[in-house]
Parts: structure tokens; C-alpha cells; sequence
């Protein structure tokens, strides 16, 4: 009991931070992340980063997203000076872009890869307290993506 008490605790104090970064907020889990979340609006002041504004076409119910366009960066996660500006000043970055259809080697390498680099390295530039980051195996096998 006295070990579940103390994993708590340490994720309280691991997840106190107020400004959050999702990004892939458009996308399937990043969304969910978002929707869950929020219901904590006193605790966690979302943002998000995606390629569009529009959800996913992987999203079949009719989720919204509601960060202000203050709070929401359109950009790449290829692109590093759009990475710097969105984890600037953030306490957690959740890491959740991602290509999740295997379009072949030069997306995973951009995507998955240069990517997720990116928001590590800007995430130690800028100071960025904490970082959650998920992926599946099948969104990095490079066998799979060097056959495409």
C-alpha cells in the first residue's frame, strides 16, 4: 500500500506543472490526451501542436478540440524553429505526432524520427520540466517501412 502511495505521489508532483504541450493534438490519441486533460482546466492550461487545425481523419466521433489559436501551433514537427517556438515556455511537452500509416521510409524518418529528435532536443533547450512521449512499434519498424 505504502508503494502505491508514494507512486501516486510521485506522479502528482511529476504532473503539477500548468503548461501543457500536446503534440499531434489532431490526431487520435493526442485528442484523447487532450479530452482527458481538460477536464482538469484548473490544473493543466493546454496548448497543442499539429499540421492542421482539423482532426484526424482516424477520429470517428465528433471530438473537439478547443485551444485558442494563441495556444495552437500549425507546424511540422520537422521543422525545429517551429518545435523551439511551441515547447517555449511549457512545463510538460506530451509527445504524441507521429505518421501512423507507414507511408514509407522518408515520412517515418521525418515524422518519427527528425521529429521526435526535435522536441527532445528543444524540450532540453528550452528547459522543459517533463516530457510523456508514446509510439508503437509499428510506427517506427524500419522493415517495414524500407519494403514501401
Amino acid at each position: 500500500m505504502r508503494i502505491g502511495l508514494l507512486i501516486y505521489e510521485k506522479f502528482e508532483e511529476y504532473m503539477s506543472a500548468k503548461k501543457v504541450l500536446i503534440t499531434g493534438v489532431s490526431g487520435l490519441v493526442g485528442s484523447a490526451i487532450y479530452l482527458h486533460l481538460a477536464q482538469w482546466p484548473d490544473r493543466y492550461e493546454l496548448y497543442g501542436m499539429g499540421r492542421r487545425r482539423t482532426n484526424s481523419e482516424r477520429i470517428l466521433d465528433e471530438r473537439e478540440i478547443d485551444i485558442s489559436s494563441e495556444k495552437y501551433v500549425v507546424g511540422d514537427i520537422a521543422d525545429m524553429d517551429c518545435v523551439t517556438r511551441a515547447v517555449s515556455g511549457m512545463d510538460v511537452v506530451v509527445h504524441m505526432a507521429a505518421d501512423p500509416a507507414g507511408r514509407g521510409w522518408d515520412s517515418l524518418q521525418k515524422n518519427n524520427i527528425v521529429g521526435a529528435y526535435n522536441i527532445f532536443e528543444a524540450c532540453k533547450e528550452a528547459g522543459v520540466k517533463r516530457v510523456v512521449a508514446a509510439n508503437a512499434r509499428e510506427k517506427t519498424s524500419l522493415a517495414s517501412a524500407r519494403s514501401s
